[in-house]
């Protein structure tokens, strides 16, 4: 580097006095012509004394720093080091001392660089603001499917119900959808109508369509087979793979419990089908919650449709527990047409707490499912799979997540909502009348 330094000084120093010297005048080249000089001859001097000048520089220079090398070598790259670091600060100084001069202020270049930087992007966001506004104004609406070839997603899960006429699953949709529109998703919903091949098939157009996962409320008595896709199940801790549910057996126990509390000692337990899980869990916790002394009678609506309940209450029944609030409103009926005072000769419950249950005179005792905290895990099970490494490894039942319930739970606690239907036992109350002849055969007795 010093060599280079010193070609670049003594090239300097002729182009300066070439400069001053400007072209050579006629009277200068007369008058070295006379002298015996020419211009060409000095030329062709020139670049030969310069090359001898900086030989020679050059020949000392090596000499000097190979003395200064004998004397302490150890300091000869630190010595070259430190001159070009004090050669480059002083080269910033002056830079810093120019800018100061005409811009009246001390330079900084990291503030320089923040405050370009920090234009930029107030310009950039300014512009992606007013895209917006400009978006909105004209109504515009992302394009799902086009979305989708990008992703590879559809942002849409499927929901199957076993049924859309029953109070219970449109609150459940409505759940369902409140929960996934939070995870940013649609949800389109299917009904089974109660029948196995209907749900099977709603589970394949689903996947056909393009559903990224599928929550199932199983018609009773059906299990879901593996899929193709991410699955969530709502139907009861009994079942195998299920994802989660409402607790129904602790749920039939609290019922148990509130009737037993206001002094009852007969009890009907009503259901509709045997083949469904939560019915038998729900009819399996109210026997679990009662003793041993009571007088249990099970009735299976499906197997004794015309259930005479008025007789019932007649031979002795004071307790009424239903599985679904849809029966006890059957039962309800029935007993007020009959001519029976409700709560004073028989109470009556159910479970699900529908939207009728609170309007009814007088107003239903039910278990009330959080449907929301119930939804809101299946939901988060599902985006968990879907969110997944390999949403197509784990098995129906992953749960993981959490979107207004936590998917590690896989029971959610029931609520009893003790209404006018329930109240004192009769004091007249037959400790253990014989069964009613017409549903003998149709019931299960304890001993």
């Amino acid at each position: 580097r010093g060599k280079e330094r010193i070609w670049e000084h003594d090239d300097r120093d002729r182009k300066r006095k070439r400069g001053r010297g400007g072209s050579p005048s006629a009277s200068n080249r007369s008058r070295r012509s006379r002298h015996g000089h020419d211009d060409d001859d000095d030329d062709a001097k020139k670049p030969s004394e310069a090359k001898t000048v900086d030989q020679e520089t050059l020949l000392r220079m090596e000499i000097e720093a190979s003395k200064a090398e004998k004397r302490n070598p150890e300091n000869k790259l630190d010595q070259l080091n430190l001159g070009w670091a004090a050669e480059t600060a002083a080269v910033f100084k002056r830079a810093r001392e120019r800018i100061k001069n005409v811009s009246g202020s001390s330079f900084n270049p990291l503030q320089s660089a923040l405050e370009t930087a920090k234009e930029r992007f107030s310009a950039a966001t300014s512009d992606l603001n007013s895209f917006r506004a400009r978006a909105e104004a004209l109504g515009y609406a992302p394009s799902l499917p086009a979305r989708a070839l990008r992703t590879g997603r559809s942002g849409v899960i499927g929901l199957v119900l076993p049924d859309l006429a029953n109070p219970l699953f449109p609150k459940i949709a409505q759940a369902v959808e409140a929960a996934a529109a939070r995870e940013g998703y649609g949800v389109l919903i299917a009904d089974s109508h109660g029948e196995v091949g209907a749900q099977t098939a709603a589970l394949q157009r689903l996947v056909q369509r393009g559903a990224d996962g599928i929550i199932v409320v199983p018609r009773r008595g059906t299990r879901v087979l593996e899929l193709d896709v991410p699955l969530a199940v709502i139907d009861t801790p009994a079942t195998p793979g299920n994802t989660v549910s409402a607790d129904h057996r602790a749920g039939g126990a609290a019922l148990a419990a509130h009737l037993l509390g206001l002094g009852h000692l007969a009890f009907a337990l009503v259901g509709e089908s045997r083949e469904s899980s939560v019915q038998r869990d729900r009819v399996g916790g109210l026997r679990a919650g009662l003793p041993q002394t009571a007088r249990i009678e099970t009735i299976w609506l499906e197997e004794a449709p015309e259930t005479d309940f008025p007789a019932l209450a007649r031979d002795g029944i004071t307790a009424f527990a239903a599985t679904s609030d849809l029966h006890a409103l059957r039962i309800l009926t029935a007993l007020q047409r009959a001519g029976l005072a409700i709560p004073r000769e028989a109470s009556v419950a159910g479970f699900d707490d529908l939207a009728f249950a609170a309007a009814v005179t007088p107003s239903l005792t039910t278990m009330a499912q959080d449907s929301d905290r119930i939804a809101g895990a299946a939901v988060a099970a599902l985006m968990a799979r879907i969110d997944g490494p390999d949403p197509a490894a784990s098995p129906a039942g992953t749960t993981g997540g959490t979107t207004g319930g936590t998917a590690a739970e896989t029971a959610v606690p029931m609520t009893l909502i003790a209404r006018e239907s329930t109240g004192p036992a009769p004091a007249s109350t037959r400790p253990d009348p014989r069964p009613h002849p017409a549903t003998r055969s149709q019931r299960e007795t304890t001993p």
